[in-house]
């Protein structure tokens, strides 16, 4: 059986219709479960530089490890961004923050050639950020009542197409 175009099509725009109350409730146990994991690579100012062997990223034009002060203020950073989503406060901006910083102590971590299994807390608030999470059990949804809040169907049928 071969896919035509417009299935494609109603599989990404039509498929998933989710109510912004549910995205808000996801977006705010999401932001609890990554409370409870951060702060995380606090281990790594902790060993020498000549452990520092950097794949190919950010990491590589550094001569060695930052001291723990980077670490501490990177992790500060991320759990603020952490709070905000639990609120629903700037939700957009908490989402990148959050992943660009979680990506940040995780290209750290790879330098030792340890690479974890947690890319999804990375693109889940990308992508989730396109569906609306924000829209709904949130300060944003307070202030941007008379916008209305809809969800966004196609990033929610594009995280699907992953599985």
């Amino acid at each position: 059986m071969t896919a035509k175009w417009w299935d494609v099509d109603h599989f990404i725009f039509e498929e998933y219709k989710t109510r912004t109350s549910s995205l808000g409730i996801y977006r705010i146990l999401f932001a609890a479960y990554v409370l409870t994991y951060l702060p995380r690579h606090l281990w790594i100012p902790s060993f020498p530089d000549s452990f520092f062997d950097p794949p190919i990223g950010p990491t590589v034009f550094s001569a060695g490890f930052p001291r723990a002060p980077f670490f501490y203020t990177v992790n500060g950073l991320a759990i603020v961004a952490a709070v905000c989503l639990l609120f629903g406060y700037r939700t957009r901006v908490a989402s990148t923050s959050f992943a660009l910083l979680l990506l940040l102590c995780n290209c750290w971590a790879y330098s030792f050639g340890k690479i974890d299994h947690d890319i999804p807390l990375i693109f889940i608030p990308l992508m989730m950020q396109f569906a609306g999470w924000g829209n709904g059990h949130s300060v944003d949804a307070k202030r941007h009542a008379a916008e209305g809040g809809s969800t966004r169907k196609p990033p929610i049928g594009l995280c699907r197409l992953w599985r």
